[in-house]
């Protein structure tokens, strides 16, 4: 086998793609792409993506829904590993052992792309309204989509054995040759894997309700320890993972006590306290918008910017003229 000096072997990685698609090089160099968008009935889209990385990149993924709030989306990695990093300063790790399903309201979701790997990735959005998802028992279940209101959520879940085959079904389909029933049979594989999909959220939803347990006085303190480290280092990146190390506890304890003490999740506390000190920032003390962005933590005023008309409803400068007005009147 043939290794380039980065240890991938590049025969392979630049090969053919295994579907008909709008090839595209990767950021500075960092290797090639593929995309295939294939439309449904009712809305639906399947979205079939290969990334052959040779070292790391940060990819920016343009939407073509004008509708894209009002979608429900789903994420599966067939191989490889990358990081979805919304623009709300949503962060969430992804790997071949995992799903996502996931509402947003604002395009300029990234990928970090790490290097030395092949990333296949199949996704399929469907509109909320869709006929495929109007069922009562249905509703009930994605509820807590339907509910959300111009702020991200996004649910991680582990990656169940059916729907994994059912995901492979459909990626390997996207290089299959046209045929008279193609579309029928695309649209089955597409309604098979949503629903087992769907099934999984069901399942890990009520092993979450039944599981957690409430904190020990020991689990109360590392909470309290670890609101007032947020609090007291908006300015850094907080990273779950690094803050559940840190405090001795597993990731997955770290975000179940905020569930239970706080009603969110860590990256939920984290990104409203960084928020809401930026709006005091900008509003009471008149911060410069760019200084309260790094204050808490955002390198980027767009990324800023995003994120608080979507926490808030309104741009910073929107929050900042209507709190002169206040101070004036």
């Amino acid at each position: 086998m043939k290794q380039s000096s980065t240890g991938i072997d590049n025969t392979n990685l630049y090969a053919q793609w295994d579907f008909t698609g709008q090839e595209f090089p990767l950021p500075e160099g960092a290797g090639s792409g593929c995309i295939m968008r294939t439309s449904l009935a009712h809305g639906a889209t399947i979205y079939y993506s290969e990334y052959r990385v040779i070292k790391d990149c940060t990819l920016e993924i343009q939407s073509s829904q004008d509708d894209l709030g009002d979608l429900l989306c789903t994420l599966v990695l067939l191989s490889g590993k990358l990081t979805l990093a919304m623009p709300s300063g949503y962060i969430q790790e992804q790997d071949a052992d995992h799903s996502l399903i996931f509402r947003v309201f604002e395009e300029g979701t990234r990928f970090h792309l790490p290097g030395n790997q092949v990333i296949r990735h199949l996704g399929v959005s469907i509109p909320l309204e869709s006929p495929w998802l109007i069922e009562d028992d249905i509703r009930a279940l994605i509820a807590p989509f339907l509910k959300a209101r111009e702020r991200d959520l996004i649910t991680q879940l582990p990656l169940g054995k059916t729907t994994r085959q059912w995901a492979a079904d459909l990626f390997l389909h996207a290089s299959e040759a046209p045929y008279p029933t193609v579309a029928l049979h695309r649209e089955g594989l597409a309604k098979c894997y949503l629903s087992s999909l769907l099934r999984d959220y069901d399942a890990s939803r009520n092993q979450a309700s039944t599981s957690i347990d409430e904190p020990s006085e020991w689990e109360l303190k590392t909470y309290e320890a670890a609101c007032e480290h947020i609090r007291t280092n908006l300015g850094k990146s907080l990273n779950t993972r690094a803050m559940a190390n840190k405090f001795g506890i597993s990731r997955t304890r770290f975000n179940e006590l905020f569930v239970i003490l706080q009603g969110q999740s860590a990256s939920s506390y984290i990104r409203h306290q960084k928020l809401t000190e930026a709006k005091r920032l900008i509003e009471y003390e008149g911060a410069p918008i760019k200084v309260a962005a790094h204050a808490v933590g955002y390198h980027h005023v767009s990324n800023f910017t995003r994120a608080y008309r979507q926490y808030f409803g309104g741009t910073p400068s929107t929050s900042r003229h209507g709190n002169i007005s206040e101070l004036s009147s």
